[in-house]
């Protein structure tokens, strides 16, 4: 009896073996055939539900094939789909945009009700959604659809950002971007960027930061640069100083004048209406302590001899019109070469337009001051203060040695007029 109990559980176990390998390979093969089917292979559909008709995502996708040519029938699939799984609602739009395509709008529109929130994770389906409202023309719902794939994954920007920005150019539509300019959502920022860069007219980036503006949560720095360059840009130099100064530290409010931070204490801090500073090949640029500063640190240059051009320290200014003095203390350590160093003042929009010039800097172990007289026109709105070598030869530009700057200061004057 021990040997017949025996073999009949073995006999048990390898028929339920059996049965579960038949199962496995049942859904194997129709797990195979349901990839492809999702990567377009439409014949692989009629596979999937071969091998699995109960398959919920097999029916869904053979309703979506039909939803144009046979409806009715779609519609039979879909319902199938949900009723064999009711938490993947994607059938549930499918079905809502048969419904509208009967007219049944209000119908339609509760099924998407219902999507809405249902499947947060999937990006495609809010894109569906988007597309549902937008011919619906409920352009508000679609703008929060997008949103939401867009917080799914922000590589949509490249795709929904032009979008936005044709929103946003619309007087009468970019009231719908309002809500995310109040509470920035994660995709807003590359938003901003896209705009400042990309809109062809400044007053879609003047309504994207009027926007922005009332909101309680404070531009991020990415934000408040892009906005300013952009304005800089359109030559726009008040509101574009006014965005930078809001940005800065009551430590950085500190160091507003007509030249900010003329003596280099804050300088390696780039900032839109601060100081450019960079080096090249040629040159080595460095903010230290030296003797003699004025405060705690200079900046120190150091040419390498090389047949170059230096135009790498220069600074945006906004002078009203009127006369007035540029003053600077330098000292040189072991300069020496062809090179010769002059400051320039230039008016922004033509650079061309030389409004003021230092005499060449000559070598000194000590510190000297530098010193000259300019006016600015009133048709010059903004300047750039530039320390630059001049020449007309390449050799001409060549320089070895160290400078050292401070106490840059640009001060108005009264001249004399002779009677």
């Amino acid at each position: 009896m021990l040997v017949i109990r025996t073999v009949y559980l073995q006999l048990v176990v390898l028929v339920v073996l059996i049965i579960l390998s038949g199962r496995i390979f049942v859904h194997g093969i129709a797990d195979y055939y349901l990839q492809t089917a999702f990567d377009g292979n439409q014949s692989a559909i009629e596979s999937v539900v071969s091998w699995q008709p109960h398959n919920a995502k097999g029916t869904y996708l053979k309703a979506k094939v039909i939803e144009d040519s046979q409806p009715r029938k779609a519609e039979q699939l879909l319902y199938r789909s949900l009723y064999q799984n009711p938490a993947d609602v994607r059938a549930l739009a499918v079905l809502a945009r048969i419904h509208a395509g009967r007219g049944e709008l209000a119908t339609a529109d509760g099924m998407m009700s219902l999507v809405t929130g249902r499947m947060p994770a999937n990006k495609t389906l809010h894109l569906q959604l988007a597309n549902y409202w937008v011919e619906r023309q409920q352009l508000e719902r679609a703008v929060h659809e997008w949103s939401m794939a867009l917080a799914i994954s922000p590589a949509l920007g490249e795709q929904l950002f032009p979008v936005f920005t044709r929103v946003l150019k619309n007087t009468q539509l970019q009231h719908l971007l309002l809500p995310y300019a109040l509470e920035p959502s994660s995709w807003w920022e590359k938003f901003v960027v896209h705009a400042t860069v990309n809109a062809k007219e400044l007053s879609t980036v003047s309504s994207l930061f009027t926007f922005r503006s009332q909101s309680e949560i404070p531009l991020t720095v990415t934000e408040r640069h892009f906005f300013v360059q952009r304005y800089i840009k359109d030559k726009q130099w008040q509101q574009a100083y006014l965005i930078w100064v809001e940005g800065l530290s009551e430590l950085q409010r500190n160091r507003l004048s007509s030249v900010y931070d003329g003596s280099f204490e804050q300088a390696d801090e780039k900032t839109s209406f601060g100081w450019r500073i960079s080096s090249s090949l040629s040159t080595q640029t460095r903010i230290r302590s030296t003797y003699g500063a004025d405060g705690k640190s200079a900046l120190m240059l150091k040419f390498s001899n090389e047949e170059v051009r230096y135009r790498n320290l220069s600074q945006y200014i906004l002078l009203p019109p009127g006369d007035y003095s540029f003053t600077a203390i330098k000292r040189t350590e072991r300069l020496s070469g062809r090179g010769r160093l002059k400051w320039f003042v230039r008016c922004s929009d033509s650079e061309t337009d030389v409004l003021g010039e230092s005499r060449a800097i000559l070598p000194s172990m000590e510190w000297e001051k530098m010193q000259f007289i300019f006016n600015v026109p009133v048709t010059c709105g903004a300047q750039i203060l530039r320390l630059e070598t001049v020449g007309k030869h390449a050799f001409d530009h060549k320089l070895s040695g160290v400078m050292w700057i401070d106490n840059v200061q640009i001060e108005k004057v009264r001249l004399a007029t002779s009677e």
